[in-house]
């Protein structure tokens, strides 16, 4: 069950993060993202009540609708420089703390 779903870590060459992956993975307290990764589709972390921390590489070009949202614990790293235009509005519902420029 991927509820009790403690860590993952995201294999190099995966594009993309499917709406709804990880959603409601009470118990996923870490996640590692790949370089070749392009989009994480909404809701992809919703609900991952347990997750403190996450880096988002410089080549995410899009992350989805609420992809973040009823994360309470989670601080966001991105290497982008500042908010990409092509980003999602809500991707960060609950305003949760982001470092941008992490890694540079």
């Amino acid at each position: 069950m991927l509820s009790a779903l403690a860590s993952a870590t995201i294999g190099e060459g995966v594009k993309f993060i499917g709406e709804n992956v990880f959603q409601d993975c009470s118990a996923l307290t870490s996640v590692s993202l790949p370089s070749t990764l392009l989009e994480i589709w909404g809701y992809a972390f919703d609900g991952c009540s347990s997750l403190t921390s996450i880096i988002i590489p410089l080549s995410v070009s899009y992350v989805g609708d609420n992809c973040f949202g009823r994360c309470p614990l989670l601080t966001i790293y991105a290497e982008a420089a500042s908010l990409p235009e092509s980003w999602y509005s809500t991707w960060n519902p609950n305003e949760r703390p982001v470092t941008w420029g992490y890694g540079s």
